[in-house]
């Protein structure tokens, strides 16, 4: 129906048929965001090595090409005038933050439901099936939130409930109470999905009309490459605790290479305690619980920080701050 009734009843923006698509900088643009987020998952997988870190410093490089084009042509693919109002830099950074600090809590959730609770894929995915319909219900109540609460408060008070929620599933998670933390993980959602649709409303119609879809494209893109930074670093906080604790708390005479295998990922450390099999099995995975379950709680207690540093980022940055429709 939208497919069939939108290029009807939709305004269009008709271009301008003399300008053409800068081709160069669209191949920037693609390979750059190519280069940064292989760079960083794979840094979020496998730890710092050689190929991923020349990624991502390809990735800075191809950005500074990019930016030095923008401001070269006459028709630039995203022109950088739109960083000119103070909403638009100050939302893509907060959006960035924001999809950083949330970038690694998803990972590890899953992980651990199926890993330390026990649950199956199946029951794992009809019990994300909570935050998903959260998700949903907060965009259907943004409109009544922007009509009593203006952008930065709104903003703002998202942020806080988004931190303390991440917090307060921090003692589910250490009971491994799946339906506590699935409660607290839907307030993130409805929370989150208000801060969203909010900030990406502000940002949007911040940019000139004629400007939308670059603007659009840049939200995007920054959102994108704040969850792949989380999963780099937030992530690779949440595996430096785990393989600390392990490492302190793995079973006397455990062979040293079977130790490093279970330190790679919680997935590795179920292999080698199935091959393992027995008393020694079982003894590895009572370490990998508790080693897991810190360092999930650890990329909580950082979404929660974030949450709030970025609260009051808003609140300052943004005071006075109108919607534009």
């Amino acid at each position: 129906m939208l497919l069939l009734a939108g290029p009807v009843l939709l305004p269009r923006d008709r271009p301008d048929p003399s300008v053409r698509v800068d081709l160069v900088s669209v191949a920037l643009s693609v390979a750059m965001v190519m280069a940064l987020v292989f760079g960083l998952q794979e840094t979020a997988d496998s730890g710092f090595a050689p190929l991923p870190a020349l990624s991502t410093l390809t990735g800075v490089v191809l950005v500074l090409f990019f930016l030095r084009r923008q401001a070269r042509s006459a028709h630039p693919l995203v022109p950088l005038s739109l960083f000119t109002p103070k909403v638009f830099r100050v939302l893509v950074v907060v959006l960035f933050a924001a999809s950083l600090g949330m970038g690694a809590t998803d990972m590890f959730v899953t992980q651990l439901l199926q890993v330390v609770v026990g649950m199956s894929a199946l029951q794992v995915g009809l019990l994300m099936l909570g935050p998903a319909v959260g998700g949903i219900l907060g965009t259907l109540l943004t409109p009544l939130v922007q009509r009593f609460v203006s952008p930065a408060p709104a903003l703002a008070g998202t942020l806080v409930l988004m931190g303390l929620s991440s917090l307060a599933a921090l003692a589910p998670l250490g009971m491994h109470d799946p339906v506590g933390l699935i409660a607290a993980i839907t307030v993130m959602t409805v929370s989150g999905s208000v801060f969203m649709t909010t900030a990406s409303q502000l940002l949007i119609t911040s940019a000139p009309e004629e400007h939308t879809g670059s603007a659009t494209a840049v939200q995007d893109v920054f959102a994108g490459l704040g969850n792949a930074a989380g999963m780099a670093f937030v992530g690779s906080l949440g595996i430096a605790v785990y393989r600390a604790v392990l490492e302190t708390g793995a079973p006397a005479g455990l062979d040293p290479a079977d130790t490093q295998s279970a330190q790679g990922s919680v997935g590795a450390a179920e292999a080698v305690a199935e091959s393992l099999g027995g008393e020694a099995g079982q003894a590895l995975m009572e370490a990998v619980r508790p080693a897991f379950t810190l360092a999930t709680q650890t990329t909580f207690v950082a979404a929660g920080l974030i949450g709030a540093a970025l609260a009051l980022v808003v609140a300052l940055r943004l005071r006075g701050t109108e919607y534009t429709h």
